[in-house]
């Protein structure tokens, strides 16, 4: 028979006694006998699993049963009897957790007065449920053993989706980290990049105002010259226009320095088919002065320069650095014989730069170091950020490789560009 009895709640000692505990696994009896309920509540009194006491929940009907289960979601376990106010009521609750509102964690026994009306092994097989019981084999022990064991269960499965939940987290939060530190160092990255181009260009303006001044003094003075033979009437057609040739001559290479430095500051947006020897003849053009003023010889060499689909300024960049830090080098060196060499070889896979002087080599502890950012053997004036753009500029934009190396007394730096 149906009892619209209202769900009793049992309250742990620890919740009477005003105390915190946990909270108590929920276990659903439902049955359309008061005496299963009693009785039930009667045996399971007392029972804890991990610290935690049972709450129970009643319902008399299927419709009751199909309410409290959508109030309690987190219910550990069903005693369900599958006769009440229809035949198959018990087998209609457990379809409608399991495909209705889709609660695959609560725990669901069947318990049945008569086993004949349905078999168990069809029961197992179609329906979802955990276990199929007569209610004359539930003694006190095995409904004991039946709940922990239905309770464990859940507690594992809750677990498991707790966990799968965590980690789904930890894993966008460490994904949105990763993001996040690369877009910082991204933007330290382009930052030295800019500080690397700025002290560049410090030393390059230098260097650019050195290299004028001697065109500039030639231009004034052919101008003086050409200024002297009018006022003294002795102007020659011939002679003055061998004069505009030469002031001519001379502000082509003044312009051509000028467009070559406006060429190294204006980054490389995109990829362009080039000579690298065109490259190395740029980076030796801007540094003409420097090298002329500290009397190193250059020694340029090539079988057969190749042309690379490459980043041009980026690689006018890393030369410039090491012919430049090479310059400075020597130019500190007590030696008569100042030489930087530079090699070109062609591989099958790869085209290999050298570039090697003989100031004497680097010193072995600063080796291991010498591509770090903020790292100089300069004293003074040294930022630390050239050769790590070199290396970054080489690996990072070019897909090649740096390295640096002492060689019979030469410091050696090799950069391997792929031909393809």
């Amino acid at each position: 028979m149906q009892n619209s009895k209202k769900p009793m709640e049992f309250a742990s000692k620890n919740q009477v006694n005003g105390k915190d505990a946990k909270a108590p696994f929920k276990v659903m009896v439902v049955d359309d006998e008061e005496e299963i309920h009693t009785i039930t509540s009667f045996v399971l009194n007392g029972f804890t699993y991990m610290g935690r006491e049972l709450q129970f929940l009643n319902a008399y009907s299927g419709e009751e049963a199909k309410k409290l289960i959508v109030e309690n979601p987190d219910t550990a376990l069903i005693l369900l009897d599958v006769i009440m106010e229809d035949d198959d009521s018990g087998l209609q609750v457990a379809k409608y957790i399991r495909d209705e509102i889709k609660n695959r964690y609560v725990r669901i026994v069947l318990r049945t007065g008569q086993p004949g009306y349905f078999p168990e092994k069809e029961i197992i097989a179609e329906f979802d449920i955990n276990d199929y019981k007569e209610k004359t084999e539930l003694t006190a022990t095995k409904l004991f053993t039946l709940t922990y064991s239905s309770i464990r269960s859940y507690e594992a499965l809750v677990n498991e989706h707790k966990a799968k939940n965590e980690l789904a987290n930890i894993n966008k939060n460490l994904e949105q980290i990763v993001l996040d530190k690369t877009a910082e160092i991204k933007e330290q990255h382009n930052a030295m990049m800019q500080q690397s181009r700025r002290a560049a260009m410090a030393e390059m303006l230098g260097m650019i105002a050195h290299q004028w001044r001697q065109p500039l003094s030639t231009i004034s003075a052919i101008a003086g010259n050409v200024s002297i033979a009018l006022a003294l009437d002795e102007f020659e057609q011939d002679n003055v226009a061998d004069s505009m040739t030469k002031i001519s001559d001379h502000a082509k290479k003044l312009s051509h320095t000028i467009d070559s430095f406006r060429s190294y500051f204006k980054p490389g947006t995109q990829k362009e088919d080039i000579l690298i020897s065109t490259v190395i003849g740029d980076t030796l053009s801007l540094l003409q002065h420097a090298t002329e003023q500290s009397n190193i010889s250059i020694e340029y060499s090539y079988d057969n320069s190749i042309t690379l689909n490459i980043y041009r300024n980026e690689l006018l960049q890393v030369f410039l650095n090491i012919v430049k830090n090479a310059q400075e080098e020597l130019a500190d060196a007590s030696i008569d014989n100042r030489i930087i060499t530079i090699t070109e070889e062609k591989g099958e896979s790869e085209h290999r730069i050298t570039i090697k002087d003989n100031a004497g080599g680097i010193d072995e502890e600063c080796l291991a170091k010498i591509f770090e950012p903020y790292f100089s053997t300069k004293s003074k004036n040294g930022a630390g950020l050239g050769l790590y753009m070199c290396k970054s500029i080489i690996e990072d934009y070019l897909n090649g490789e740096i390295v640096a190396f002492n060689k019979n007394g030469e410091a050696c730096f090799e950069i391997m560009l792929p031909i393809k």
